[in-house]
């Protein structure tokens, strides 16, 4: 089972706004987390960085864990060129 698209994801309008400002929606981002194959890497404490794919983009998402399978929306944005190369060694060999 996909652990990612079976959580619960936290967000509000400021955070949708904040994510708008990176050209990225909330579709975007379910998207990868339900769908998309990601790497997802442990950051500080319950912060996760999750880079997977949207209809070709390549996205950097950032969730805090709240509790259970509860996790907050902090950000997302376009991957850099190290995370594109990180990503395309991954999955598209």
């Amino acid at each position: 089972m996909n652990y990612w698209s079976i959580i619960e994801l936290i967000y509000d309008d400021d955070t949708l706004n904040h994510i708008a400002k990176h050209s990225v929606t909330i579709d975007e981002v379910i998207y990868v987390l339900k769908h998309s194959k990601k790497i997802a890497t442990r950051l500080k404490g319950n912060h996760y960085a999750i880079i997977g794919e949207s209809n070709g983009r390549c996205l950097v998402i950032i969730i805090t864990r709240v509790r259970g399978n509860a996790y907050i929306l902090r950000t997302a944005r376009d991957c850099s060129e190290k995370e594109k190369r990180l990503y395309a060694r991954k999955f598209k060999r």
